[in-house]
């Protein structure tokens, strides 16, 4: 039923994918998805999971903003429940160097 509403669960977002779990449609499906802060984002199914799909996400510029406000303004990324910010450091400050 086209232009029917159909509630999935996002298993993974970044700014140009997104994975959800639910109803499977054919690769190259175009359509639209409703994320909450974001707004209608226009998707197209890139790849099939066993439960569902891979998106790539066609935001626009003021909707890939709220995209980068929603991860690291607003707590973080979806299924990011907390960060062990010593580690975080660490790990960045290994990163920068020049030690192995």
């Amino acid at each position: 039923m086209a232009g029917t509403p159909l509630p999935v669960l996002i298993k993974s977002l970044t700014q140009d994918t997104l994975r959800y779990e639910g109803l499977g449609h054919p690769l190259g499906t175009v359509g639209t998805i409703n994320l909450k802060g974001v707004g209608d984002v226009r998707v197209t199914v890139i790849a099939k999971t066993n439960h569902g799909a891979r998106l790539r996400l066609q935001t626009k510029p003021a909707q890939k903003e709220a995209l980068l406000l929603r991860f690291y303004v607003d707590g973080g990324s979806p299924g990011v429940a907390r960060a062990n910010i010593v580690a975080l450091v660490k790990d960045l400050a290994r990163r920068l160097s020049f030690n192995p």
